[in-house]
C-alpha cells in the first residue's frame, strides 16, 4: 500500500481518509475545543476511572440519529478507555484491553478513537458537546493518562449528521482527531501501544488503522496535530485504475530423477489513479509430480500465512518443509495454573530467557 491513499475500504464498505492523503474526502486538520478545563463550552461526562481496572463507561443521547454499518442509533456509550460504542447498554463494557479490530472481545459496534488503558487524574476530562450550526457531535478526551506511565493524550470525534453530511448508504461519517497523541503504554500491566479502528456490530467487520505500535500499509503512523475521516464515500471521488504486469518468464525442466527450479519475480503496479485491489494465487497446471513429492492441496486451503505488518508468517505441519507434530506432554511435571473465576487472567509467570516478540523482548507472560 502507498500512506498517500485510504485505507479500507473494509467487509463493509468504510474507507479511512487521513490528512496526509492525496485524495478530495481527506479533511485538513482543524481541532474543536469544547472541554471546559480548557476553556470549551461541552457537558462533562461524569467517569470515575482513576487507576488500574477501574474503567468507566456512561451512556449518552445523541442529538440526531446515527447509522453506522447499517443500523441506526440514538445512544451511544463514552468510555475512559478512548472508544465509543453504540445501542443500547453499550456502557456496561469498558473493557481496557485493547485488541486489533474486528475483535470478538470488547463491545460491539465500537470506534476505537485510541482505545488504550487511560484514566482521569488531575485535570484529565471528557466531554461532549453538539454543534447544530457545525452539525457534528463531539466527544472529547482531555488530557487523559494512560495507566501504566500516565502520558497525556487528548483527541476527539466528530460525528457528523447524516442529515447534513449526507452518504449513498446512508451511513454517518466520523472524524478522528489527535491533538497530543503519545502512545508509549507499556506491558507492565497492560498491552503496549493504542489501538485505532473500528468494527461493526457483530464484531466480525472491521479495519483497524494501527495496533501495537504497527501501522497498515496505507496508513501514516499518527502523531500529534492530525486527522482520519471515516465514510462509506469512496468509489464515486475514485478514477480508473489501470493495471500493469511485468512477468520475468520462469524455464524448468521437469525429470523423474531430479529436480529443477527457476526463479522468477511479478510486479503488479497501478498506473491509474484509483484504487486498485488484487490478489494472486500459484497453483499446478499439471497432475504430473515427481515421485515422493505430495500433490498441491486445494486452493482453498490455508496451510500457511503472512507475512503480517510486522513481518510473521505461519505453516503447519501439511506443509512439505512445515513443522513436524510433537506433542510436548508437561501434565505430571509441570507447575498448574489456578483460575478464581472465568475469563480471568492468571499471572505473571516468569520466562526463563528473554523472549523477543514483535520488536520488543518480554521476561514474563500472563
Amino acid at each position: 500500500g502507498v500512506s498517500s491513499e485510504p485505507t479500507g475500504p473494509d467487509a463493509y464498505g468504510y474507507y479511512a481518509y487521513e490528512d496526509t492523503d492525496s485524495w478530495p474526502l481527506a479533511m485538513a486538520y482543524g481541532w474543536i475545543e469544547i472541554a471546559p478545563g480548557a476553556g470549551g463550552t461541552g457537558t462533562e461526562v461524569e467517569l470515575d476511572d482513576n487507576g488500574d481496572e477501574q474503567d468507566d463507561a456512561r451512556m449518552v443521547d445523541l442529538p440526531f440519529p446515527f447509522s453506522y454499518y447499517g443500523r441506526e442509533y440514538y445512544e451511544m456509550s463514552v468510555c475512559s478507555n478512548g472508544f465509543v460504542a453504540f445501542g443500547p447498554n453499550a456502557n456496561l463494557e469498558s473493557d481496557f484491553r485493547n485488541h486489533y479490530m474486528p475483535v470478538g472481545m470488547g463491545p460491539e459496534a465500537m470506534i476505537g478513537v485510541m482505545w488504550d488503558d487511560h484514566k482521569l487524574i488531575s485535570d484529565a476530562q471528557v466531554a461532549t458537546a453538539y454543534l447544530p450550526e457545525s452539525g457534528m457531535f463531539v466527544i472529547e478526551w482531555y488530557r487523559m493518562r494512560t495507566n501504566s506511565n500516565n502520558a497525556i493524550n487528548t483527541f476527539q470525534l466528530l460525528l457528523l449528521d447524516p442529515a447534513v453530511y449526507p452518504t449513498d448508504s446512508g451511513d454517518g461519517e466520523f472524524v478522528m482527531q489527535y491533538h497530543t497523541f503519545t502512545n508509549t503504554q507499556t506491558n507492565s500491566q497492560d498491552f503496549p501501544y493504542c489501538t485505532i479502528g473500528i468494527e461493526d456490530h457483530s464484531g466480525t467487520v472491521g479495519m483497524t488503522i494501527g495496533n501495537y505500535n504497527s501501522w497498515d500499509a496505507t496508513a501514516t503512523p499518527i502523531t500529534g496535530n492530525r486527522t482520519i475521516r471515516f465514510t462509506t464515500q469512496g468509489s464515486s471521488i475514485s478514477a480508473n485504475a489501470e493495471l500493469n504486469v511485468d512477468q520475468s518468464p520462469l524455464f524448468f525442466t521437469l525429470s523423474d530423477t531430479e529436480a529443477d527450479f527457476d526463479l522468477g519475480a511479478i510486479q503488479i503496479g497501478n498506473s491509474g489513479e484509483g484504487l486498485m485491489s488484487w490478489s494472486a494465487r500459484a497453483r499446478s497446471l499439471s497432475d504430473w509430480l515427481p515421485e515422493g513429492l505430495l500433490p498441491l492441496l486445494p486452493e482453498q486451503s490455508r496451510e500457511t500465512g503472512g507475512p503480517d505488518l510486522f513481518g510473521y508468517t505461519w505453516e503447519d505441519s501439511y506443509e512439505i518443509d512445515g513443522p513436524e507434530p510433537g506433542w510436548v506432554d508437561i501434565a505430571e511435571t509441570g507447575t498448574p495454573v489456578s483460575f478464581s473465576q472465568n475469563d480471568e487472567p492468571s499471572g505473571p509467570f516468569e520466562i526463563p530467557f528473554a523472549f523477543p516478540f514483535y520488536g520488543q523482548a518480554f521476561d514474563s507472560y500472563y
